[in-house]
């Protein structure tokens, strides 16, 4: 273990919800790769973007009998990333992408694993579908863009430059006034 340190309310309210729906808040990001790609060195650029981002190595603790209303993200040192590959030339890529992100959303995520999968599919020579399934706890919007500058960084061997780790931000944010927030509001 890495580190420590409390989810924050909203990953909460997320969380919550997928405790009783394992689909609830997966965020699926499919893309289609043309042209030469190395599977290998895909996986192992995935690896380097986990290892220089925390959020992706998180896995969450949602209350103990001893306090249930104390809810944890424990990052691991070690990525152990969830890799699905396959060959679908010859079949409806509709259909197989189908089935297989309906298969993701039915499984969830393992407890105690990264909440973050991916599958690599290859649909024809220099032609592949890249399919990530993560939770909206650990990846939003404005981070997708972040770890799409990082994946393509590494994989052209050019290491992106540090960001801020999701503890400070975290940090920040549990040291905010709840008082002057809601006056502010």
């Amino acid at each position: 273990i890495e580190d420590i340190y409390p989810c924050l309310p909203v990953q909460e309210g997320l969380l919550f919800a997928t405790l009783k729906d394992p689909a609830a808040y997966m965020v699926q990001l499919s893309v289609l790769i043309e042209g030469p790609l190395d599977p290998t060195l895909f996986q192992w650029v995935w690896e380097q973007t986990a290892q220089s981002q925390a959020t992706f190595r998180t896995r969450f603790l949602m209350g103990t009998s001893q306090r249930p209303d104390l809810n944890l993200q424990v990052v691991a040192t070690k990525f152990g990333a969830q890799w699905t590959t396959g060959d679908w030339q010859g079949q409806s890529i509709e259909k197989a992408e189908a089935e297989f992100t309906l298969h993701e959303r039915e499984k969830g995520f393992p407890r105690h694993r990264p909440m973050i999968k991916f599958g690599l599919f290859q649909l024809a020579p220099q032609k592949y579908k890249y399919i990530v399934s993560a939770h909206h706890a650990i990846l939003d919007g404005w981070s997708i863009g972040l770890m799409t500058q990082s994946i393509f960084g590494y994989y052209s061997g050019k290491v992106p430059p540090p960001t801020i780790s999701f503890k400070e931000v975290v940090t920040h944010i549990k040291s905010q006034s709840v008082e002057k927030a809601a006056k502010f509001w």
